[in-house]
């Protein structure tokens, strides 16, 4: 019996920014809400790995000038689960080829550019889910997170 998962993945980013002594910008900067969305998903296929790419936005205001960034994932174990028992796990990476794993050293950076003192950078991040996932699974639509992402704004 095949059967198909429908997999949705909403990380919601917990900012535990920090100012970086050399930043001389009074800036206020904040992570926006990042989105990965796998569709539908079927584990027993013979490739049960998904692939799928995301945003997330870097926004500042009452800048004075352009702001350098540096987000960083301080948490790997991702998973999410359905209510019903299943979990499913993922990794995030930052490079399109799927091969360097977004951690604390392996970092997204950017540069938000001053608008009239606010601005936005949007930056891609790939989201994986992990093969073997076939233990712990149910059908069922996955949105809740058991281990979300948590990612540190340094700016």
């Amino acid at each position: 019996m095949r059967l198909n998962y429908f997999k949705k993945l909403f990380i919601f980013v917990v900012i535990l920014g920090s100012i970086s002594t050399s930043n001389v910008f009074a800036s206020s900067c904040r992570i926006a809400e990042g989105r990965l969305n796998f569709g539908k998903y079927d584990n027993f296929a013979s490739d049960a790995s998904a692939k799928t790419v995301g945003e997330i936005t870097v926004v500042c205001s009452n800048m004075t000038g352009d702001v350098k960034y540096s987000l960083a994932l301080t948490n790997n174990k991702l998973s999410i689960g359905n209510g019903k028992g299943g979990l499913l796990y993922y990794n995030l990476y930052t490079s399109a080829n799927y091969t360097a794993l977004w951690n604390e050293t392996n970092l997204i950076t950017g540069t938000v550019k001053n608008i009239n003192g606010s601005g936005i950078d949007v930056k891609p991040m790939y989201g994986e889910i992990i093969l073997g996932n076939k233990n712990n699974m149910t059908s069922g639509e996955y949105t809740s997170h058991s281990n979300p992402p948590m990612v540190k704004l340094i700016y």
